[in-house]
């Protein structure tokens, strides 16, 4: 649905509609519906989905890897999310509001690699993709 986002937005709430699906993979799609909205530019309401999928990782087994792995990719996709939206703040000119979605996205994504370092199911590729997203927040780069 790339180049589509309305249709894909649509996609994205029927997905979350199904009653069978248990709370991880809820979660799971709803991170992926939060990235249409997020795409679309609307932050709050991706930040909100990313928020309410964080919370479904924890209803089945909140120990279990599984639940913990997809916690740890909510907190960096939210992360990302938060980025794009301190780079919007900043570029409407409210300053204040980008250091605070700044602080914020750092703040997911350190989470995110704690646990993914911490958990050991993660592989190469998603460790150094949750350590850039550190390095780049640590350096303030708001270049794309």
């Amino acid at each position: 649905m790339l180049g589509r986002l309305d249709e894909a937005a649509i996609a994205g709430r029927a997905a979350l509609e199904d009653s069978g699906l248990s709370p991880v993979m809820r979660a799971v799609r709803r991170a992926r519906y939060a990235h249409v909205l997020q795409w679309q530019g609307a932050f709050l309401a991706a930040e909100e989905q990313l928020d309410l999928a964080a919370e479904e990782t924890g209803l089945e087994d909140p120990t279990s890897p599984s639940s913990l792995s997809a916690l740890a990719a909510v907190f960096q996709h939210r992360a990302k999310c938060r980025f794009e939206h301190a780079r919007a703040e900043q570029q409407a000119g409210r300053s204040r509001a980008a250091a605070r979605q700044w602080d914020l996205a750092e703040d997911d994504a350190r989470r995110s690699l704690f646990m993914r370092e911490h958990l050991g199911v993660a592989d190469e590729g998603v460790l150094s993709s949750s350590r850039q997203t550190v390095a780049r927040l640590e350096r303030r780069d708001l270049a794309v």
